[in-house]
């Protein structure tokens, strides 16, 4: 018995005269095929190196949430122990600090009001209205303290002694020349 041998010629002059019998390994097709692979694995690599940078971008992002954090709570701490030992010019500074870099959590918005409340509260008992008058306009009209604020104004007011001189003329202290803080 006899097999068949079945045989392939293949040209190699790359005129395209010689005999091609299988079109699955002409030249254009390889051509095409490791076209094909090169852009694949171009564009997996493009899409591998564009993940590091975003992953490298979350993770930096990430870590300075982080570190947002960990500042933010160091910083309350440190006001909390300022207010526990009444050192409220100490509390006021870290508060504001703490609010121009980050903005007040509710609840430290309400402790920066009181602190200006009883640093106002201290000044006009050093005979100071015009410093407590300065401290009792920073306070929002949103806040809780507000109407204590604006009771407290209206006895300085009431006691004639709001006024501070300029330019030779004394004039009131008015909310519109006062920076506002928090609101």
């Amino acid at each position: 018995m006899k097999t068949a041998v079945h045989q392939r010629s293949f040209s190699t002059s790359g005129n395209g005269s010689g005999p091609i019998t299988d079109e699955r390994f002409s030249p254009r097709s390889v051509v095409l095929a490791i076209a094909g692979t090169g852009l694949v694995l171009g564009s997996i690599a493009i899409l591998f190196g564009f993940g590091l940078i975003i992953q490298k971008n979350f993770s930096s992002f990430a870590s300075a949430q982080a570190s947002k954090v960990d500042i933010q709570k160091r910083a309350e701490a440190r006001i909390d122990e300022a207010l526990k030992g009444g050192h409220l010019v100490v509390a006021r500074a870290e508060l504001e600090k703490l609010e121009d870099a980050y903005g007040l959590s509710p609840e430290y918005s309400v402790k920066l009001d009181r602190v200006y409340l009883s640093l106002s509260k201290q000044s006009r008992a050093h005979g100071d209205n015009a410093s407590a008058v300065k401290l009792l306009n920073l306070i929002p009209s949103e806040s809780p303290e507000y109407k204590t604020a604006q009771h407290e104004l209206g006895l300085i007011r009431a006691s004639g002694k709001h006024r501070k001189k300029a330019h030779g003329k004394w004039h009131p202290r008015t909310k519109a020349n006062s920076r506002s803080h928090h609101g």
